[in-house]
């Protein structure tokens, strides 16, 4: 009997260590405090401190890369609850862009309901990394927020997927007001075809169909 119960704590304690990170909340998706720091003059070492200390991550946790050999830029790593940012630190200040990507993906919607409608979207079938991917890129130019989801089917599909408000994202791109002006031509947007205004309704999604994917 005292066996039978042992085996069956041990396999609660299994079950509830195998939980995935919950759903990132509001402040998480918006990275207010993060963004705050683009305009803020800094050193690496007092970046790091910031981090460890609204992170609640170890020091020894934040990984620095240099990105050129002068020593004034550094990229800086850091993981917590499922999410991985990566900074561009750049001469004392936070450089062009700042990321967070999720382990577990967002539901778009959700990405909605916390950032406000995007003001454009660019979505896109083709084949990518050996399948057949379905991209989502939803633009928020006034809040400088870029927000890209992927989702990759094998076998072909038989038919163009479509885009409902559960589609994933797995990364937000943050930056200063602005900055994403410059994203017709882009890793989210490798063609250069126009962003769309965002529709009222996500059936009137236009997907940009590669027509080596098509069905």
């Amino acid at each position: 009997m005292m066996a039978r119960l042992m085996i069956c704590l041990g396999v609660v304690v299994l079950l509830t260590g195998c939980v995935f990170p919950s759903q990132p909340d509001c402040e998480v998706i918006q990275t207010s405090a993060l963004r705050a720091q683009f305009n803020q003059e800094t050193s690496l070492n007092q970046f790091t401190a910031w981090v460890a200390n609204t992170y609640h991550v170890s020091s020894k946790a934040i990984r620095v890369i240099p990105s050129v050999d002068d020593g004034n830029r550094w990229i800086v790593h850091w993981e917590v609850a499922g999410r991985t940012y990566e900074i561009f630190l750049d001469d004392g200040r936070m450089g062009a862009w700042a990321g967070v990507s999720f382990d577990r993906e967002v539901p778009a919607a959700q990405v909605i309901s916390c950032l406000g409608t995007p003001a454009q979207y660019y979505a896109r079938y083709n084949w990518d990394l050996g399948k057949y991917a379905l991209h989502l890129t939803l633009l928020y130019p006034d809040q400088g927020i870029l927000a890209t989801g992927a989702r990759y089917y094998s076998p072909k599909p038989t038919q163009v997927p479509t885009i409902e408000n559960t589609f994933g994202i797995y990364r937000l791109t943050f930056g200063s007001p602005g900055w994403t002006e410059g994203l017709q031509q882009s890793a989210a947007n490798p063609n250069g075809e126009p962003y769309k205004p965002w529709p009222d309704d996500w059936q009137a999604i236009a997907i940009d169909v590669d027509p080596r994917a098509r069905p």
